[in-house]
């Protein structure tokens, strides 16, 4: 506070320094010298010669500090807090029920049944014949003069005034509205689907076939023609006769059945063969007889050889081929058109419409009016009346005499017997429990966060200041530090310059 004050004093003491020095000291006008040494009315308020009355005024350079606000972030801890779960164990009374087992005794009235005598009176009914009075009421007739009224209509004409309400047609005036429609362009949105042509690729299944060696294991029979010695039964053969003699067979059944039997073998037989007879109808078989001849018999005798054979095979396999195909794609397209919306509107319109009103007539008719007029008349009525007349007969009449009786009679008496039964009551017992109870603490921390301050810093500042020398008055109210302090507290200044 205290470098605050000195300096705005400073600056107010520089501000009247610079005002003092285009103007001439305590209000006096600035004039040019006409003498060194004078009044202020005939020399210079500054002088920058010799003269013991003007000061010499040279300018200083002097560095003043000025305030400079500027925002500075700091630290500082803040207490924030946490809601932390912890756990506790609590004690909890719970109502645990107990079945108890309790005797209790009650009063129960049984009814005994017991016999008494008790004597009673029975009503025995009988018959009596009792002369009864009674009255009867006997009807006469008798003829009475009788007044009657009776009502006769009298007719009269009246004058009668009556209203009548009769229409009449007023045009008036009526507003309508009319709804008129009207066209107005539209803007609308609408979505056009555009079709175009995608290329797109696919993966399709391909058979290829390809050809592989593959070993194979085949089965031959290597085996040969061997010429075999067997016996075998067979006609002995005579002379080259006719094949007649071979069992009286003839024809081809005989050809087949022996003799081609006995010519198949290529071997000499002992006939010579059926080449040395000249077939078998040369008559090789005549004079035939059973014998066991030796033959050689040609005989396939098998050898079978497994081996593996290279045999050559055609495979085939789905292979996956990509291949491109073009698929329509329908694309929406938002598009705009103006389109004629029909409208409407209300207008109001008048029209003349004929209205049926009402206005009531007085008008007089003559009614004729019944009246009713009493008119009293007599008449003969035979009018029955009663009298009544006392009479005597005999009427037989029930009558009761009561005869003493007695009866056992059984009732019951109620006797009241003490029992004991026991019941169960159910207790509930307070039970103290442990459980385990969570809840929430607030728990605080210090966090660091920033904050901006306004601080007030010194800033220095140039500022050129003038310095007076050799100033006889300078100390008085001269153009002085000194003398300007005291020129602001001092109402007159005239002792130094001459000023008024």
């Amino acid at each position: 506070m205290r470098s605050r004050i000195l300096t705005v004093a400073f600056s107010l003491a520089v501000a009247l320094v610079g005002s003092n020095v285009a103007s001439a000291q305590c209000g006096c006008a600035q004039t040019v010298a006409t003498s060194p040494c004078g009044g202020c009315g005939t020399s210079a308020a500054i002088s920058t010669d010799g003269c013991g009355c003007g000061p010499q005024v040279t300018y200083v350079e002097k560095t003043t500090y000025v305030n400079q606000w500027s925002t500075v972030t700091k630290v500082r801890n803040v207490t924030k807090y946490k809601n932390e779960t912890k756990k506790r164990m609590v004690t909890v009374n719970k109502c645990v029920p107990e079945v108890q087992t309790k005797t209790r005794t009650y009063t129960v009235n049984t009814m005994v049944p017991k016999t008494k005598t008790v004597a009673y009176k029975l009503a025995v009914p009988y018959t009596e014949q009792v002369e009864q009075t009674y009255t009867v009421c006997t009807p006469y007739t008798e003829q009475v003069v009788q007044n009657y009224t009776v009502m006769e209509p009298v007719y009269s004409t009246v004058q009668q005034s009556y209203t009548v309400c009769t229409p009449y047609t007023e045009q008036v005036a009526q507003n309508y509205v009319v709804c008129t429609p009207y066209t107005e362009q539209v803007e609308q949105t609408y979505t056009v689907m555009e079709s175009s042509q995608v290329q797109k690729t696919g993966t399709k299944m391909v058979c290829q076939t390809s050809q592989e060696t593959v070993m194979r294991t085949v089965t031959k029979d290597m085996g040969s023609w061997q010429c075999q010695t067997m016996e075998v039964p067979v006609s002995s053969c005579g002379s080259c006769g006719s094949s007649s003699s071979c069992g009286g067979r003839t024809g081809i059944l005989a050809r087949l059945m022996s003799c081609r039997s006995r010519c198949a073998s290529t071997c000499v037989s002992s006939c010579g063969g059926c080449s040395s007879c000249g077939g078998c109808d040369s008559g090789c078989d005549s004079g035939c007889g059973t014998t066991m001849t030796t033959v050689q018999k040609r005989v396939w005798v098998p050898n079978v050889v497994t081996e593996e054979v290279p045999c050559t095979v055609t495979r085939s396999k789905m292979v996956p081929q990509e291949y491109t195909y073009m698929v329509t794609v329908c694309t929406p397209v938002t598009k705009t058109r103006m389109v004629n919306v029909c409208k409407y509107k209300n207008e109001t319109k008048t029209r003349m419409v004929n209205v049926c009103k009402y206005k009531n007539e007085t008008k007089t008719r003559e009614v004729k009016v019944c009246k009713m007029q009493a008119v009293t008349k007599q008449r003969t009525c035979n009018v029955t009346k009663y009298k009544n007349e006392t009479k005597t007969r005999m009427v037989t009449v029930n009558k009761c005499r009561y005869e003493d009786k007695t009866r056992e009679v059984t009732y019951h008496e109620c006797v009241p017997v003490t029992k004991t039964e026991e019941y169960q009551v159910t207790v509930n017992k307070m039970v103290s429990e442990q459980v385990e109870q969570t809840y929430n603490v607030c728990v605080p921390y210090t966090v660091q966060e920033e904050y901006q301050v306004q601080v007030c810093t010194k800033v220095p500042q140039t500022v050129t200041v003038p310095v007076y020398a050799n100033s006889s008055c300078g100390n008085g109210c001269g153009l002085g530090l000194g003398g300007r302090l005291r020129g602001l507290f001092s109402r007159g200044c005239d002792s130094g310059c001459g000023c008024n």
